[in-house]
């Protein structure tokens, strides 16, 4: 019988206490050479087993299934073949129908019989659940570092990682081309090319020592993280790294971004020209002036439509609009009342919580008290060890569970209230928006307009369909607000 051996190790976290993979082939040959087993082929690997997909295995199992010969394969550890149902799944199989003789670790060997593959299924599945409670585990702990204002990644261009303190510090040699990008894009004489351009020959060069690629100055450009806000799985978090730039230079460099500002001098401004799209073939409305009466009509970029042909009034896509913006209107003395009634509330909740808080610090002292009387017995040798251990792993995995809600409870503190209060903006400022459109100059149409709608499509001189951006689509969208749980449902 022919050896194979198969090396692995991925660059994920939780591989970091395997040995490297000239470790695991210098251990299994030595293991092949004491036993005088003949080892064929060596398979080396660096990629995660977390998935199907890897080349390497592939090609192993090809080559075992398509040899007339009896092949056993030498690994470090079982897990290192697959920690996914489908790769395990594979590996069972292969061995269910004798096209791989056995599996051999440094401590067991698998073979056809039904309590080695069902240990093995066994294994394979630990493996499999190690993942993905690992995954859960990071996942909730950056979720607790970004409530906390850390940023748990690599950091932005114009940042860098500082390991010790386990924070985020400004990059000296790049903060600068980064505050630079916006201060010059603000101005809306560059284009994004432009300023790639602009930045590689003034010598802006990534920390591998390459040039930043267009793609990279225009996520630059787009991240709120540069003035505070960080932005991680849809949604926001007030950040406690330095910020490079301002929020009205950041807004200044979106306006520019949206079209929402126009630099270049027009003979006339039409508020509405890049807002709506034929529903026909999918190009911009334009406008002209004709016998002092603004007309909108279809652009017909692609040559294949026929509803450039047909005008629209300015009036009639006024009217348009403002009815969208009756629908995401909603009283002001309304809003006023359901706001403290809804304040009212949550202080309520938040005096229960404040009683919970209460019982879980009596907990936690009643926990450590234990802890103290467990180890005082430990020390004068009253309590075996063997007692001593598990009971005081169970009152620390008690404690930390405790200080984990804790924690929880003084992260949550007045952030409902500051959510609410944030939901109430949005909804007084959709509530002014018709208001604002009607008496505001063209420039101020324009902006109203961009800053709470888009996807407005036009068909036979009618409106068919419409979007409000985030976070107004709700408003939009869902019933009115009418009541204080409604209100509260916007602040989840």
């Amino acid at each position: 019988m022919k050896y194979i051996i198969y090396c692995r190790k991925s660059t994920e976290s939780e591989d970091r206490q395997i040995l490297s993979i000239d470790s695991q082939e210098k251990e299994l040959l030595s293991l092949a050479t004491t036993n005088g087993w003949y080892v064929s082929r060596i398979y080396k690997e660096s990629k995660t087993a977390k998935e199907p997909g890897r080349p390497v295995f592939e090609t192993m199992l090809s080559f075992i299934e398509k040899s007339k010969e009896e092949y056993c394969i030498l690994v470090w550890n079982l897990d290192r073949l697959a920690r996914n149902s489908v790769d395990g799944g594979k590996i069972i199989y292969l061995i269910d129908r004798n096209i791989i003789e056995e599996i051999r670790t440094p401590s067991k060997f698998f073979r056809n019989n039904s309590d080695d593959k069902f240990m093995m299924s066994l294994l394979f599945g630990f493996a499999k659940k190690y993942v993905d409670d690992l995954s859960v585990n990071v996942k909730r702990g950056n979720k607790a570092k970004l409530e906390k204002g850390g940023w748990p990644g690599y950091a932005p261009l114009g940042y860098i990682n500082d390991k010790e303190k386990k924070c985020l510090v400004i990059d000296q040699e790049r903060a600068h081309y980064v505050k630079r990008c916006f201060e010059l894009y603000s101005t809306g004489k560059y284009t994004i090319g432009e300023m790639t351009k602009l930045m590689e020959k003034e010598g802006l060069r990534s920390r591998n020592g390459i040039p930043v690629c267009k793609s990279n100055i225009d996520r630059v450009l787009k991240n709120t993280f540069y003035y505070g806000l960080m932005y991680k799985c849809g949604n926001f978090y007030q950040g406690n790294h330095e910020p490079l730039i301002s929020r009205e230079l950041f807004d200044s460099a979106q306006a520019v971004m949206e079209k929402r500002v126009h630099f270049k001098k027009e003979k006339h401004f039409f508020p509405l020209r890049g807002l709506f799209v034929c529903a026909t073939c999918g190009c911009l409305f334009t406008a002209n002036k004709k016998k002092g009466h603004d007309y909108y009509y279809c652009t017909n970029g692609k040559k294949i439509c026929s509803e450039h042909k047909h005008y629209i009034r300015s009036e009639d896509l006024d009217s348009f609009i403002v009815s969208l913006f009756d629908k995401v209107a909603v009283d002001q003395e309304w809003i006023d009342i359901v706001y403290e009634a809804s304040k009212q509330k949550l202080r309520q909740e938040n005096f229960q919580e404040i009683e919970s808080k209460k019982t879980l610090l009596k907990q936690l002292e009643g926990v450590q008290k234990k802890q103290a009387v467990l180890l005082d017995g430990f020390v004068s040798q009253t309590t075996p060890k063997s007692i001593y251990a598990p009971k005081m792993k169970d009152l620390i995995d008690e404690e930390m569970g405790i200080k984990d809600k804790l924690s929880e409870f003084e992260v949550k503190e007045n952030k409902n209230e500051a959510i609410l209060d944030k939901v109430r903006d949005v909804v007084v400022e959709a509530s002014k928006a018709k208001q604002e459109y009607l008496e505001g100059d063209p420039e101020k149409k324009n902006d109203v307009a961009n800053r709470l709608l888009w996807n407005l499509s036009i068909q036979n001189q009618e409106m068919l369909n419409y979007q409000a951006k985030k976070p107004f689509h709700i408003l939009l969208n869902g019933p009115k607000i009418d009541s204080v749980s409604c209100l509260q449902a916007r602040s989840v």
